[in-house]
């Protein structure tokens, strides 16, 4: 369903990207890797990976620390020229100049105008 932003039309994707399989092919993919390998191998393995970690081996400390304490959460913080804000393309408006009455009629205009015909909060569908 196409709809006009400026000059430019947008349109809903008419196909998927591959992305990631199904929870059941992953499931079936885990069992028969579970199948595979025996704990006593899986507790070399992790015993190796400890005796190696010890002696300086920087791949078998990340792999014990990812499996231990699980991959860090990547955090990217964004901000504008020298660390201020960003700048926003557009208008900006100023709500604080607005009357109570005014930001009211202007709540009951977004409501009005969201997906379902204006039933709950603005953002809420």
């Amino acid at each position: 369903m196409p709809f006009q932003k400026g000059n430019q039309e947008w349109k809903k994707r008419k196909t998927q990207s591959p992305g990631r399989p199904p929870r059941s092919t992953e499931e079936k993919y885990l069992q028969a890797t579970v199948n595979c390998v025996k704990l006593k191998d899986w507790k070399r393995i992790v015993t190796r990976a400890m005796e190696d970690a010890k002696k300086g081996d920087k791949d078998a400390r990340k792999w014990l620390s990812d499996w231990l304490m699980g991959k860090p959460v990547e955090r990217t913080e964004l901000s504008g020229p020298e660390g201020g804000p960003i700048e926003m393309a557009g208008t900006v408006y100023d709500l604080s100049k607005l009357s109570d009455e005014q930001l009211d009629a202007l709540i009951a205009l977004l409501e009005a105008a969201q997906p379902g015909g204006g039933e709950g909060a603005p953002g809420e569908s």
